[in-house]
């Protein structure tokens, strides 16, 4: 108990115009490996499908929590 897994994915240099080690963070919010194991599976899935969208408003700083 008390510990959260957490979503790392590594930008992309070209599209972030950023440093290379520029990720996006996110929190699963769970403490259970297999719901984060479904949930990280899920933010693959969308960052996939939508990942220029998701790095520019990365480096705009337009990206909120909801999003």
């Amino acid at each position: 108990m008390g510990r959260a897994f957490h979503f790392r994915k590594r930008l992309p240099r070209a599209l972030s115009n950023l440093q290379s080690n520029s990720s996006l963070y996110l929190s699963l919010r769970t403490d259970l490996p297999l719901d984060a194991v479904k949930r990280a599976a899920k933010l693959l899935t969308i960052y996939e499908r939508m990942e220029k969208e998701i790095v520019y408003a990365h480096a705009s700083q337009d990206l909120s929590p909801a999003d």
